[in-house]
């Protein structure tokens, strides 16, 4: 959200915005063009909390009798997750990195999934 400039575009919430008295809402009066309306204001402050679950790995070994059986030293399987989850009351952006207030373009790491196998001659 940001005061109109002539060319830019309005966050959705600006179809709540006070436009004339009596109206109820939280989101303040638009005012084209006017010094400091995008100052320094509570009102942009947002939960920063987060929760990331960055790696997982799972793996299996079969057990060497049956590894023997196909003529193998050992068999592995696995999954790895890298990125696998990211719990926040932001979204779009990356709360893990620093925020001024300004939308710097720095979404969440993709999620990555590798599978696999070792196996042991």
């Amino acid at each position: 959200m940001h005061r109109g400039s002539p060319g830019t575009a309005w966050h959705k919430d600006m179809t709540n915005r006070w436009q004339k008295p009596g109206d109820v809402t939280n989101v303040p009066r638009a005012e084209v063009n006017v010094a400091n309306q995008e100052g320094a204001s509570s009102r942009w402050l947002v939960d920063g909390s987060w929760l990331n679950i960055k790696n997982i790995t799972l793996s299996y070994s079969l057990p060497k009798e049956f590894a023997s059986k196909l003529k193998m030293n050992g068999l592995q399987f696995f999954v790895n997750i890298d990125n696998a989850w990211l719990y926040t009351a932001k979204k779009g952006s990356d709360p893990q990195r620093s925020f001024t207030g300004t939308a710097d373009a720095t979404y969440t790491p993709f999620r990555t999934t590798s599978v696999g196998a070792t196996i042991n001659f």
